[in-house]
């Protein structure tokens, strides 16, 4: 570890770039150097360290690599990274990643959480884990991406041409255990409850144990019904994670009512040996991001390009160069959602990629519940601009996207 500290700025040297507060696709000249989930895997191991050694600096690093790839490489996945490459994801429009990149962001997320306890690592966590991650596993459970995109198609493929073999479809079990284990946790302080879609937990507190059962259509309405049978004498304090993204928030604790603050802890007591009931309502307004950077186009034989499309000789799920996004557009969310149409739920090729975008005009969004099995939330969407009101279907991006897409290479897109 003491070697990515180096006087001399040998590549990676990660724990003093990291803390120099510099792009991390900015540290060495050329795109492909900083290779994405290798690296994560280090902080993982950084933390790991800092744990046994207690040298702040490896603490301190990690976390200023959390708030660097926040900032330059959060990709419009909700991932980071642009193909398993820290290149400034954030700047592109044509959003790929990998299966591991969002398994170890995940996986940082997560430990800085649990060394921290700060609510904003959880966000990102549950923001991965909902939309790029459930995206890349695909729903007949027999395989997952090797790349998720934000439009056209997943590229899928089998490494070393080893027909059950690949590196992101092996780690994908990982975001499980890893989605498992975040759900309930009881620390320091009390139980947390940090996600809040259908769990049940059995989970030891000072003195007995906590049995949580988590109920709801959180995925679909940002609501949830949450139990917790606290068997021990001692009384213990509950915390329950409000999203930054959660501008309006109410929490109905046995009956009596909350309005707690974005972005930070709600906290009451469990009395001993209780039963309580936690109703969570949290702010489902459907909101239109417009992409925030300059989308210019690059000629097709530019790395980018390259690598959105892909050129694998055995792999499903190349890209054509005509079918890349050069021109700004919308993304849509409701709650930690984000939104897609697709083929998978009726949308017409021409609806998804030949319609003028919303960008740039001021767009109200309304959601209309139409959700059917086989998908975690669908709506009639209505944008209405002044040029008048579009009509389209919309569902959850991991949804409408979580399948081998052999034939068609324009199956799904976020952009509106």
């Amino acid at each position: 570890a003491e070697d990515w500290d180096r006087a001399d700025g040998k590549k990676p040297n990660i724990i003093a770039n990291a803390l120099s507060g510099k792009p991390v696709a900015d540290w060495y000249p050329g795109d492909t150097w900083a290779k994405a989930y290798e690296m994560m895997s280090c902080l993982d191991g950084l933390l790991e360290l800092y744990r046994v050694t207690g040298t702040e600096k490896y603490f301190a690093a990690v976390r200023a690599m959390y708030d660097l790839l926040v900032k330059y490489e959060l990709n419009p996945l909700f991932s980071v990274s642009f193909n398993d490459q820290f290149s400034n994801a954030a700047r592109q429009i044509n959003g790929i990643t990998e299966p591991c990149d969002v398994i170890h962001w995940m996986r940082v997320c997560y430990e800085l959480f649990t060394l921290t306890g700060e609510c904003k690592y959880m966000d990102s966590f549950e923001l991965a884990y909902y939309n790029a991650f459930l995206a890349g596993s695909f729903k007949d459970g027999r395989w997952g991406a090797r790349g998720v995109r934000s439009h056209g198609r997943h590229l899928v493929e089998h490494q070393l041409r080893l027909k059950y073999s690949h590196c992101c479809v092996n780690n994908m079990p990982r975001g499980y255990m890893n989605r498992a284990q975040a759900a309930v946790m009881n620390g320091g302080e009390g139980l947390y409850i940090n996600l809040f879609d259908e769990f049940d937990a059995v989970i030891a507190c000072p003195g007995g144990q906590d049995s949580v059962s988590i109920r709801g259509t959180y995925t679909r309405d940002c609501r949830a019904v949450i139990t917790v049978d606290h068997r021990s004498q001692r009384a213990e304090t509950l915390l329950v994670r409000v999203p930054a993204w959660s501008e309006k928030s109410e929490i109905r604790v046995n009956g009596e009512t909350f309005a707690p603050a974005a972005g930070d802890w709600f906290k009451a007591t469990l009395a001993p040996n209780s039963v309580n009931l936690i109703e969570i309502a949290y702010d489902n307004t459907p909101r239109v991001h417009p992409f925030p950077w300059p989308t210019p186009r690059l000629p097709e034989d530019a790395w980018k390009c390259v690598r959105f499309c892909s050129r694998s000789e055995t792999g499903l799920g190349n890209m054509n160069y005509e079918d890349m996004i050069f021109e700004p557009r919308c993304t849509l969310t409701m709650g930690p959602i984000l939104l897609c149409r697709s083929k998978l739920i009726g949308n017409t090729e021409s609806e998804m990629f030949d319609a003028p975008s919303v960008f740039g005009q001021d767009c109200a969004l309304t959601l209309e519940d139409e959700t059917t099995l086989g998908h975690q939330c669908v709506f009639k969407a209505t944008l209405t601009t002044p040029a008048g009101a579009l009509e389209t279907r919309v569902c959850d991006f991991a949804s409408g996207t979580n399948v081998i897409s052999a034939d068609d290479a324009r199956l799904f897109s976020i952009w509106f």
